[in-house]
């Protein structure tokens, strides 16, 4: 079997194996969709049907079988090569380790900004969670970019996952505030101010910009989806869109009641 044989085949099926179409993804993708989906891809092995993974990946690859049939001459020497199923389930490609002689200090600000660590003395646990963090933020920059001229059920999807990432990264930045509240971090003045109503300040402002701009996001998402006719994509968009005003109501009242108690 071709490869173009086990593209059209492969997108046809009901019932889609997740590794087989991420052959066909690093076979046929160009350079641009190997550096936007390529670690974002492979960071699983497999996944069900309605997972974001497997949604975006066929989303992407019908948009590589739309061009195929626009200009196929691109593709044919690829296309005529017979397809070899993976032989294992895709995983993580190996990233060489960076070299620490190249690279200045890294300092961390957490717990409101009143703590200030070196990455390299983070302990395991919490060096993981910040390496997740570096991770989400230029995956989640490529989301947004092609969020923007996304349609219909890819500009879901994209969404959706938006949303979750975001959501992951708040979670993981809370928990290594909370780490470092305890610890001797070096502080970030002269003075050695602790967590205070200054902290508290520079966390509150993080979460408002977090909170106005996934508002902003999927109300514009919902707009799209409602003009577009996409009734389901639209209902999404505004239930994400209701959660984040509802958290963003919330916080709020709680700077007025703290600003009421002052």
């Amino acid at each position: 079997m071709t490869t173009l044989e086990k593209l059209n085949q492969w997108l046809r099926e009901p019932q889609r194996n997740y590794a087989e179409g991420l052959v066909l993804f690093d076979r046929l993708a160009n350079k641009e969709l190997v550096e936007r989906y390529g670690v974002y891809f492979h960071s699983v092995a497999a996944v069900p049907a309605g997972a974001q993974h497997m949604t975006l990946l066929v989303a992407k690859l019908q948009r590589i079988a739309e061009n195929i049939s626009l200009n196929p001459l691109p593709y044919q020497q690829v296309l005529q090569a017979e397809y070899v199923s993976p032989s294992k389930p895709a995983a993580t490609p190996a990233q060489p380790a960076p070299n620490a002689k190249d690279e200045a200090p890294a300092y961390i600000e957490l717990a409101g900004g009143t703590k200030k660590f070196l990455e390299g003395d983070l302990p395991e646990e919490m060096s993981a969670k910040y390496g997740r963090i570096k991770e989400l933020v230029p995956l989640m920059a490529r989301l947004h970019a092609d969020l923007s001229h996304a349609e219909g059920e890819e500009a879901a999807t994209i969404a959706d996952e938006l949303c979750k990432l975001d959501d992951e990264r708040r979670q993981l930045w809370d928990e290594l505030d909370d780490w470092a509240s305890d610890k001797d971090g070096s502080s970030t003045d002269d003075a050695g101010m602790q967590r205070s109503d200054v902290a508290k300040g520079i966390e509150l402002t993080r979460n408002l910009k977090r909170l106005n701009d996934n508002i902003r996001t999927n109300r514009k998402a919902a707009e799209k989806y409602q003009a577009e006719g996409n009734a389901e994509a639209a209902a999404k968009a505004l239930e994400r869109l209701a959660r984040y005003e509802q958290e963003l109501a919330d916080l709020e009242k709680q700077i007025a009641d703290e600003e009421a108690a002052s």
